[in-house]
Formats: C-alpha cells, sequence, structure tokens
C-alpha cells in the first residue's frame, strides 16, 4: 500500500461557553494549506504561538492530514 500526502490544515477549537448539560461548546478555527512536509516540532511551535492570540480558552490544538491510498505496484493479489 502506498500513502501519498495529498493536504494539511491545522485545526485549533476554542471553548466560547457551555450548553445547558454542561459539554463545552467548540468554534473551530482552521487555518488551510500547510505544507505537508512541515515537521511535527515546526507545527508544535506554530501552534504554541497562535494559542495566546485567542480571547476564547483553547480546548484542542493539532493538525489534520488527508492521504490518498493506493495498491503497492509490487505487491500481487492471490
Amino acid at each position: 500500500m502506498v500513502v501519498t500526502p495529498l493536504n494539511r490544515h491545522l485545526l485549533v477549537q476554542l471553548q466560547v461557553g457551555t450548553t445547558t448539560t454542561g459539554a463545552p461548546k467548540l468554534k473551530n478555527c482552521v487555518y488551510q494549506h500547510v505544507d505537508v512536509t512541515v515537521t511535527d516540532d515546526a507545527i508544535a511551535t506554530i501552534l504554541s504561538a497562535l494559542s495566546p492570540l485567542f480571547t476564547d480558552s483553547v480546548y484542542s490544538m493539532g493538525r489534520v492530514d488527508s492521504v490518498g491510498i493506493q495498491p503497492d505496484a509490487t505487491s500481487t493479489t492471490a
């Protein structure tokens, strides 16, 4: 199987309140067009730099990758 990175974006979830049941109300902030070759350390640095810029509490932060999956050309099926 060959996995090819297609695109990547950063996702920051902010807690903007709570529901009547006490669950967090979340707002997503998406930063698109992130280079798929950027290292995890660089992404962590960027996300750490972004977090103080928000007035709402940061609930979670991370990256979202989209990949293409194709059969390996060297594998055979029986």
